[in-house]
């Protein structure tokens, strides 16, 4: 349980500094410290089906995979993450969290694993795995 607040706080923080670097075209309306958590939470709904249809995709997709050394398989991520972000900020909250494109989708997926993996590094979990 202490492991899922966490990531949700890492997310949280990654969401909210991808958005301020992406701020003309990724929009969290204020309070940002509230709406981010929200959306992460949102976020972390919507990857938990998105996951299980990217497993499905790469299973289907293993011999592209193989023959690119798994770079097919980030690829993949990469543009499931995208429309992760895009079907939340238009269908889910639309009027707390905007993206102006789908390609902004990307960008933001991009810059949130790239946040994600830095602030796990430097902030490191300290409690029990449960």
């Amino acid at each position: 349980m202490k492991r899922m607040i966490w990531n949700w706080v890492i997310s949280s923080i990654a969401l909210w500094l991808g958005a301020s670097i992406l701020s003309p075209d990724v929009n969290i309306t204020t309070p940002p410290w509230y709406n981010v958590c929200w959306v992460a939470a949102l976020l972390g709904l919507t990857n938990v089906v998105v996951s299980i249809i990217t497993a499905l995709i790469k299973l289907l997709t293993l011999p592209v995979n193989i023959l690119t050394l798994g770079c097919f398989g980030f690829f993949l991520s990469l543009v499931m993450n995208g429309v992760a972000l895009y079907f939340v900020s238009t269908s889910l909250a639309p009027k707390v969290f905007h993206i102006s494109t789908f390609s902004m989708g990307l960008a933001l997926a991009v810059l949130m694993s790239i946040f994600s993996g830095i602030l796990t590094v430097i902030l490191p979990f300290k409690g029990d795995n449960s």
